[in-house]
């Protein structure tokens, strides 16, 4: 490390200011809806919670996708159940809490906040050693006050896939194979999308004794200026058959799934079948590019579960990072693919500002120290929009309506 960077700050010390600012911010929600409590306006969903039950005040931390999860948690998979859509790893977690006792919600809210916390000073750590902790910290800031991550605060999947997803990137970044081992296995149990995660380590991949020559043979004819365009260098560090193996373990983790949903629903594909009756995501729409232009040219609403505008704007924020990315940091693209691209052509855009919340990479590439005035202005510009729309999100999720 070089001695004019700051040594980074204790992970215990921005863990324990992650979690101030998380009980700050739940202790103003819960405040404001002991002040203004009308859960009877919460729309009566077909899955909610109390289930089948008129709303109480838990209800508002337990909307959409979190009434999903708690029914999934309490009464586990079963054939014919639209939540089956949704994957197991975290209503099985939270499934371990109410057994050890907790309140069903509040059990999940305080799981939730302590998976999140750990994902964000994860994300902290691995990015100043990697630049500074100037960087570290304002990618952190971005991250945690991006609308797509209010989720971070309640019970949704985000939360662990974010640590799942810090797993991988720090075995990687750190060349540690149980880390990295953790995070690939685990990340297709938790979201669709995690299977995905052997693209990012199949470009890491590439600087593989073993792989570079081929590599390097199979790409030599593409230049740009005379120079070779996508020539690597081998890293002895990457050499090993462990190494080789991270490609396998993504799709033994989505083996496992279909093993799981056959066991407690009797089809293995279950979950894709749920996924039809809501309309939205397939993975035929990864190959169906025209389509993606038309729903990309064609919002209807600011923000609705279809259709949205802010879900597009999301989109062109995120593409926008990937020229910085292309100049200093191409090892991280491979990342904004699997989070930031996939899922807004799987799903259609929709619930993509929650996905984009992930895309770690674009929040590194807003973190770039400003050169001049006017950057600085448009950072905290920028910070301000993010902040109003992750408040109005918010209080669209408790409210029972459409965040996200």
């Amino acid at each position: 490390m070089n001695a004019s960077v700051p040594s980074p700050a204790p992970a215990w010390r921005v863990a324990a200011w992650i979690a101030l600012a998380k009980l700050l911010y739940l202790g103003i929600a819960i405040a404001a809806l002991k002040a203004w409590n009308q859960p009877e306006q919460i729309p009566r969903f077909e899955t909610r919670w109390p289930i089948e039950a008129n709303p109480v005040f838990e209800s508002h931390f337990a909307t959409w996708d979190s009434a999903h999860y708690l029914l999934l948690a309490t009464q586990g998979y079963a054939d014919g159940v639209r939540s089956c859509a949704f994957y197991p790893l975290w209503p099985l977690l939270w499934r371990g809490v109410i057994a050890l006792g907790a309140p069903p919600v509040w059990g999940g809210l305080v799981l939730a906040n302590l998976l999140s916390t750990l994902g964000l000073a994860w994300v902290h750590r691995i990015v100043a050693r990697r630049f500074d902790p100037s960087r570290a910290f304002w990618t952190v800031v971005l991250m945690g006050v991006h609308p797509g991550n209010l989720f971070l605060q309640f019970s949704y999947s985000e939360s662990l896939f974010l640590v799942l997803l810090m797993a991988l990137w720090s075995g990687l970044e750190e060349r540690r194979w149980s880390t990295a081992a953790f995070g690939g296995l685990l990340l297709p149990l938790s979201r669709a999308i995690g299977v995905f995660s052997i693209l990012p380590v199949a470009f890491w991949l590439l600087r593989h004794p073993a792989i570079t020559p081929r590599w390097n043979t199979l790409v030599s004819r593409i230049r740009r200026r005379g120079k070779p365009l996508l020539v690597v260098e081998a890293d002895p560090s990457r050499s090993g058959a462990h190494w080789l193996a991270l490609l396998a373990l993504p799709l033994v983790g989505w083996a496992a799934y279909l093993g799981l949903m056959h066991h407690w629903t009797g089809n293995p594909f279950e979950g894709f079948e749920a996924q039809k009756s809501w309309g939205r995501h397939s993975i035929l729409n990864l190959v169906n590019v025209p389509k993606f232009l038309m729903e990309y040219l064609n919002p209807k609403y600011f923000h609705e579960f279809a259709d949205s505008m802010l879900d597009r704007l999301c989109f062109l924020a995120v593409a926008y990072s990937i020229p910085a990315l292309w100049r200093g940091q191409r090892d991280l693209i491979p990342w904004v693919y699997m989070l930031g691209i996939l899922p807004a052509m799987s799903g259609s855009f929709t619930s993509y500002i929650r996905f984009a919340g992930m895309a770690f990479p674009v929040f590194l590439a807003w973190s770039s120290p400003p050169q001049s005035r006017s950057q600085r202005i448009l950072r905290w510009a920028g910070l301000s929009v993010m902040a109003v729309l992750h408040l109005h999100l918010a209080r669209n999720f408790v409210l029972g309506r459409w965040a996200g």
